[in-house]
């Protein structure tokens, strides 16, 4: 970059301002250079480019064209680091700082148009983040755009697990994963535990909040990539963006476009007034595709919304794919998982076991819980839908920890059902006979939390943001100690979390609660499964046709939200909907009606 333009006195007075009131910029060659001061923290950067000629044909299709956005920056800064202000990096570091400002002049300006030069004095280090388009940015975000119709036409070639393309992990990294930005502040997994998953910690704009998200694989690199994409869809399906539009009425006014709400709860349950107003998000009815109005709080978890909230919040069917079909079949598949399971749970007859073979795929993972004086069972609740859908359970012997661990798992072939199963079962059987309890504070601490220098921490799996001075947020995990668990052993209208739905049933006294699912009715082999029930493995588009034409043609609707991010279609191409199944449970947390107990799933 020419330097000639950028005379030393303006570049002095510029870092001199920063430094003494906490934001300056500089016109350089190629826009105006940011700078901020955010306690002992010097950002450096972006560099804004001039405003476009929007008369100029594909200003806004150009990659090279991008503007930067000082605004964004700054608004994921605080998202990642929120109640960070003021200036104390005094005037002696005027020289550091422009010296910083010189480096970044030395390079292209696009390299710096979505980038930032970080000095963090206290840690003494320098160092490039790179950031997105915030969603609240009112210069940047994109405009929102209706959901448009699934395209079961042109075909999309599945390779693993249904999917027409998983990102590379090295993208991920590249684009996504950035400690002082976001939106995957991290990923982290504990070495020292077998079959330990992914834990991928990812900041909600403009929230101040961290969702966690998990994946299971037997390969690092893809459970890397698959806790990202579970934690998008924590994100995404759960907190409705700026540009979404809301529309407020009573259910009467927009009756005959909109989604029952009749058909979200269970039968029996109150709903409020007819002539209550709530707040309803437009998404579109794969069976009769038409546009049709949501409730908010159905689309978006933890949205309360305008006026009644008839629902719990669930981000159960929130799919993340690399093309829009994709999205909604993983959200279609994780819906049908979850009513088959929570089925099972109240209706709370014998199930089916499903036969493992002795020198399988999971003898490994039998042994290795077997080890650890943990019995692991595999039963069958596929329902209607004929997608293959099962419960794993891993059980202790008398007294041990944990008592009972049982987690759910679906795909287009019973082998993938229980492979998806058993690999969470496990992991978080193992998880809890690794760590027992944990001294944190005095107190015995289930699952201990990790915490880094700017007081986030993640523990026990549910969203949860902890401050630099250990107070939680109010949607915490709730400490899993033993006088919390026993608690909710007492009384189960206290759990709340996750983590206290695992927990429960973790303890020894807690057992009579899940004994149907230690007295199969009988069994079945797993190629006798494959048999009666299962999908397309070839085709993503095939699998995604077969199961609404099934849905469908029993009369039940598949209504589909885009969520997707669009700030993420470009960085990975990885896009996200929310499906919801009218009729169909969904998991929650808390107690639910028609459950004589909490479920166990997590």
């Amino acid at each position: 970059m020419d330097l000639t333009g950028v005379p030393a006195a303006r570049l002095d007075a510029a870092v001199a301002t920063a430094l003494a009131h906490g934001r300056a910029a500089v016109e350089v060659a190629g826009g105006m250079l940011a700078l901020a001061v955010v306690g002992d923290v010097v950002l450096v950067g972006p560099l804004a480019a001039p405003d476009p000629d929007e008369h100029e044909p594909g200003w806004d299709r150009d990659p090279s064209r991008e503007r930067g956005c000082p605004a964004c920056a700054l608004a994921w800064w605080h998202d990642v680091s929120p109640g960070s202000t003021g200036a104390e990096v005094g005037p002696q570091a005027a020289p550091v700082v422009r010296d910083l400002v010189l480096r970044v002049l030395a390079d292209p300006p696009a390299r710096w148009r979505r980038a930032v030069l970080v000095l963090d004095r206290a840690a003494g280090t320098v160092a490039v983040h790179r950031f997105l388009p915030h969603p609240d940015c009112p210069r940047c975000a994109a405009r929102w755009r209706p959901t448009r119709p699934v395209d079961l036409r042109a075909p999309q070639p599945a390779e693993q697990g249904l999917r027409a393309r998983l990102p590379d992990r090295s993208a991920v990294l590249e684009h996504l994963v950035d400690a002082r930005f976001g939106p995957v502040l991290r990923l982290r997994r504990d070495e020292d535990q077998p079959l330990a998953p992914t834990t991928a910690d990812l900041v909600v704009p403009g929230r101040a909040r961290v969702e966690h998200g998990s994946g299971w694989s037997a390969s690092p690199a893809r459970a890397d990539v698959l806790a990202v994409l579970d934690g998008l869809a924590r994100v995404l399906g759960g907190y409705r963006r700026p540009v979404v539009p809301v529309t407020v009425a009573r259910w009467d006014e927009v009756a005959d476009r909109a989604l029952d709400p009749h058909t979200l709860v269970p039968p029996g349950t109150a709903l409020p007034e007819a002539g209550t107003a709530t707040s309803w998000v437009w998404g579109r009815s794969t069976r009769d595709d038409r546009p049709l109005l949501v409730p908010e709080h159905v689309a978006y978890a933890h949205e309360h919304g305008i006026g009644a909230r008839f629902v719990a919040g669930s981000t159960t069917g929130t799919g993340i794919g690399s093309t829009h079909e994709e999205a909604v079949l993983h959200g279609l598949l994780e819906a049908v998982e979850h009513d088959a399971a929570l089925r099972a749970w109240a209706a709370r007859a014998p199930l089916t076991e499903v036969l493992l073979d002795e020198d399988g795929e999971h003898a490994a993972v039998r042994a290795l819980l077997a080890a650890r004086g943990l019995h692991l069972r595999v039963l069958d609740v596929t329902g209607d839908a004929a997608v293959p859908v099962v419960l794993a359970v891993a059980s202790a012997d008398d007294t041990g920890l944990p008592a009972v661990t049982v987690a759910s798992g679906a795909g287009a072939t019973a082998g993938d059902a229980i492979r998806a199963a058993v690999a969470r079962c496990a992991g978080r059987a193992l998880g809890w006979a690794a760590r027992g309890r944990e001294e944190d504070g005095g107190r015995h601490v289930v699952g201990a939390a990790h915490r880094d220098g700017a007081g986030v921490v993640a523990a026990g799996g549910a969203g949860v943001v902890v401050r630099g001075d250990g107070a939680a947020s109010e949607r915490g995990v709730g400490e899993a100690t033993e006088v919390h668990l026993a608690a909710l052993l007492a009384d189960h209208r206290l759990v709340r979390s996750a983590a206290d739905h695992v927990g429960l049933h973790a303890l020894p006294g807690a057992r009579h609660l899940s004994t149907f699912l230690q007295q199969p009715a009988g069994a079945v082999g797993e190629a006798a499964l494959d048999a009666r029930a299962g999908l397309p493995t070839g085709d993503v588009v095939a699998a995604l046709r077969v199961l609404l034409r099934r849905l469908h043609g029993r009369g039940t609707d598949v209504v589909v939200v885009d969520q997707s991010a669009p700030e993420v279609v470009a960085a990975v191409g990885l896009r996200a909907a929310k499906v919801v199944v009218p009729g169909a449970l969904r998991l929650t947390t808390g107690p639910a009606a028609g459950q004589a107990a909490p479920h166990p799933f997590g």
